[in-house]
């Protein structure tokens, strides 16, 4: 049976954001091609799963759960020089798809779960990538990424957190040990965690999607960070209506300090779920450093085009 695979890994921290993305998906999704939700995990409970299960309203879509064994990425880097310490260890979960997943999935779609869908998610599933290990889009600041992981200059770093994954290729180079293995002879140039070993193992294998599939915070800022000009008049075309939003910023559209201007819409993929009337929480923990955050937010101002 033809199926729109795709892929989110979570901790049980996470369930109430992968139920925005999934019913985001739902909302959006236009075809009658079985859409189906991989959820990649190590901890949930029964009543997590129940809980994302009852989002499942058609026979379009199906929810399958896969607990993993997370022994072979317990000591990737995580905190220490990474580029947060609150980003977790099932951010590397995505490195064993080709091992976990069922053997009939060749292609897969990966999303992060701090994402809006805006379009509908065959659009991004048609993109061809035989030829290819991965597809993602570009980040800013290029230089700087390539020169950390030796790339050449032909190539872009691409964002890992919307990801079209050719999972027969994965398999055949192996790509999970070879992962495992960078990591460990690498950690000390690790910053954005699997995101770094995806791009300096596979930069000769990836190709690229509009920016558009990847809206992410800096993307939507009014002073747009170092990038190709091209990349910037397609942010610039695209913005008022990005198909995928991505809150890939340190603010969250779960805090109370967020200003994303699409934040509104974490909110509206969670009406009718049991996380609908949930209470957005402080980024920071402690008092001052929710002082200082509000002060450098007045000082600042608002960083958003709109």
């Amino acid at each position: 049976m033809e199926s729109i695979n795709i892929a989110l890994s979570i901790d049980h921290n996470f369930v109430q954001h992968c139920a925005s993305t999934i019913n985001s998906i739902m909302i959006s999704y236009k075809r009658n091609i079985c859409v189906i939700f991989y959820i990649i995990h190590t901890d949930l409970t029964e009543s997590d799963k129940t809980d994302l299960n009852q989002l499942i309203k058609s026979d379009k879509f199906k929810l399958i759960f896969i607990q993993i064994d997370d022994a072979a990425i317990r000591n990737m880097p995580i905190g220490g020089n990474t580029i947060s310490s609150s980003i977790t260890l099932s951010t590397y979960y995505r490195i064993l798809l080709p091992y976990i997943l069922p053997d009939e999935v060749e292609k897969i779609i990966y999303l992060d779960s701090d994402i809006y869908v805006n379009d509908s998610i065959d659009k991004l599933w048609n993109f061809d990538i035989n030829n290819f290990a991965i597809a993602g889009v570009p980040e800013p600041n290029q230089d700087k990424k390539r020169e950390r992981l030796g790339l050449p200059d032909r190539c872009y770093y691409v964002n890992a957190g919307v990801s079209i994954m050719n999972i027969n290729m994965l398999r055949e180079i192996d790509y999970p040990k070879k992962a495992i293995e960078y990591a460990y002879k690498n950690k000390n140039k690790i910053i954005y965690h699997d995101q770094d070993i995806q791009n300096a193992i596979l930069y000769n294998l990836t190709t690229y999607i509009p920016h558009r599939w990847n809206m992410v915070d800096v993307y939507l800022y009014k002073k747009l960070p170092l990038m190709d000009k091209s990349h910037i008049d397609e942010i610039l075309a695209y913005r008022d209506n990005p198909s995928i939003i991505h809150f890939a910023g340190y603010i969250k559209p779960w805090h109370i300090e967020c200003r994303n201007p699409y934040k509104n819409l974490y909110w509206q993929a969670l009406k009718g779920t049991k996380w609908e009337h949930a209470k957005k929480t402080s980024k920071e923990k402690s008092i001052t450093k929710r002082i200082k955050l509000v002060i450098k937010q007045i000082v600042f101002g608002n960083p958003y085009f709109k």
